[in-house]
């Protein structure tokens, strides 16, 4: 699978740091130059800078990122992004590990829900516990085998 979008924006920064981020993302997907995006905000309001990789699937697209914090090298924030999306393309479960906690409160409406993820998050954790406390149905946490989590409620 590779990215749709790949771009890294600075902000009153260097454009020289969205250039090192979108090396580190065209080599940890083997992608073509011409399709990276270094994006510099017209009118920044302070430093900053970011990474971005969208990846589409077919019933799913997830955009992974990663925000630079002061003295953290461009290359480190982009591998935070490249480590991320390859280890969510990698565990073969069709949810993502920040989507499975956002999937958990509309599922909870419909009774019967049933996903398959990667690791559970401490978010999604937390999800779990925080619809428990609100509405009273069953929830079924399974590991399957091969690696991967399978969620049911109701």
């Amino acid at each position: 699978m590779i990215p749709a979008c790949r771009r890294a924006v600075v902000s009153a920064l260097s454009v020289g740091i969205a250039h090192r981020e979108l090396k580190v993302l065209r080599d940890g997907f083997a992608l073509d130059e011409h399709a990276l995006v270094a994006e510099e905000v017209p009118s920044p309001r302070g430093p900053g800078n970011a990474a971005f990789l969208e990846v589409e699937c077919a019933h799913v697209t997830e955009v992974f990122t990663a925000v630079g914090e002061k003295a953290t090298p461009a290359e480190t924030v982009a591998r935070a992004v490249v480590d991320e999306a390859q280890a969510s393309l990698h565990h073969g479960q069709p949810v993502g590990e920040h989507l499975a906690d956002q999937l958990l409160a509309p599922m909870s409406l419909a009774p019967g829900s049933v996903f398959r993820t990667g690791r559970l998050s401490s978010h999604t954790r937390t999800n779990l516990e925080g619809v428990a406390r609100f509405i009273p149905l069953s929830q079924r946490v399974a590991e399957l085998p091969g690696g991967g989590v399978e969620i049911a409620l109701g």
